[in-house]
């Protein structure tokens, strides 16, 4: 898997996503958006309440595309768990409404059922339901059923910055090297990792996550000179 920054939404829904303390992503519907390296680090599969993001996001059909992976079976999977949570959401619906009308004693009536459903705005969660199933439809004609083929391809070692997770490819040497000199920590590591290749170091290196790289990236931006880990160090005490 080779996760990147855009969140996409395949569905025909536009959605306004909460993020943190009144902050929103919206996502256009069939579109995508570019997180920030926050917003990744929390929408990253694997961390802590990660379980509780992915309800989320396959409620609304969203997905942070996966390079490695063509976008129309990454599609399809997230339309289908969009689909299926939202009908399950309705179907729960229907089954209260029945039961408490039965507890009640009241005589089973589908247009009274109807009108309460409409009442409570579960008609129109429907229409959005069936929307989804043909959308569904339309991506499996898409993929078809061929088995998935990888789009991994060889990175180039020469402008990659292997100690990120995942890797990252820079569209020139000189793209990578700015960014290296403006991340001292990432170019430490950089060095290290290709000396270590090249078998003149055996010490292993540890890959830096992107909230380190985010982290990194903010304390160089908070100074002119960027921070040094004595800096880093003095923040920690004070």
């Amino acid at each position: 898997m080779a996760f990147t920054a855009r969140l996409c939404n395949p569905s025909p829904f536009s959605v306004k996503l909460p993020w943190d303390r009144g902050v929103n992503i919206y996502i256009e519907a069939f579109g995508s958006t570019e997180l920030s390296m926050a917003q990744l680090d929390d929408f990253r599969p694997g961390k802590p309440g990660s379980a509780d993001v992915a309800q989320v996001l396959n409620y609304f059909g969203l997905f942070l595309l996966d390079a490695d992976r063509p976008y129309d079976n990454q599609a399809l999977e997230a339309l289908r768990k969009a689909h299926a949570a939202k009908k399950s959401q309705h179907d729960a619906a229907v089954r209260n409404i029945i039961d408490r009308r039965a507890a009640a004693g009241v005589t089973p009536n589908d247009d009274a059922l109807n009108e309460t459903l409409e009442q409570m705005g579960y008609n129109e969660l429907n229409r959005k339901i069936g929307i989804l199933k043909d959308a569904v439809k339309e991506f499996e004609k898409a993929v078809g059923s061929s088995p998935e083929q990888s789009l991994r391809r060889q990175l180039d070692p020469k402008r990659t910055v292997f100690v990120l997770d995942p890797p990252r490819e820079f569209p020139s040497v000189a793209a990578m090297e700015f960014f290296l000199r403006e991340n001292p920590a990432i170019k430490a590591n950089h060095v290290a990792y290709n000396q270590q290749a090249a078998g003149e170091i055996s010490a292993p290196v540890e890959k830096v996550t992107p909230t380190q790289e985010f982290v990194s990236e903010l304390a160089a931006s908070d100074s002119p000179r960027g921070a040094t880990s004595e800096d880093l160090g003095n923040m920690g005490s004070s």
